[in-house]
This record gives structure tokens, C-alpha cells and sequence, in this order.
């Protein structure tokens, strides 16, 4: 049996690391945005990892923008 893959999407800009995290009929399972200081590659783990305490171990698919 195959295991759902979900959509993850990540938009670096130039103060703020956004997430979402939707299945494959859009509907939101998982959103957050946060000011990265300079400190991109630290914010992004630490929003995956609070992603990843609510949500579980999940495969998913990224689009990165920014």
C-alpha cells in the first residue's frame, strides 16, 4: 500500500520563512510564517520541526519560492 504524499510549500523572502502543508485536495493541514533575522536556514528547520510535532512522520513533496 502506498503512503500519501502531501504538498509542502516554502516561500523564503527577504525578513519572513513561510510554510504550508496541504494533501492533494488543497485543504490546509499545516501553515506558519516567522521573521528570520538573517538566520533563514535555522528558522526553516525549526517551523519543519514544529510541523513534524503536530503532524508526524509525513511524506511530502516542496516547492520552495523566495
Amino acid at each position: 500500500m502506498s503512503e500519501q504524499t502531501y504538498l509542502l510549500g516554502v516561500d523564503i523572502g527577504s525578513t519572513t520563512v513561510k510554510v504550508a502543508i496541504m494533501d492533494r485536495v488543497g485543504a490546509l493541514l499545516y501553515s506558519e510564517y516567522q521573521r528570520h533575522f538573517a538566520k533563514i536556514q535555522e528558522t526553516l528547520a525549526e517551523i519543519l520541526h514544529r510541523a513534524s510535532q503536530k503532524l508526524g512522520n509525513i511524506r511530502v513533496e516542496p516547492a520552495i519560492t523566495g
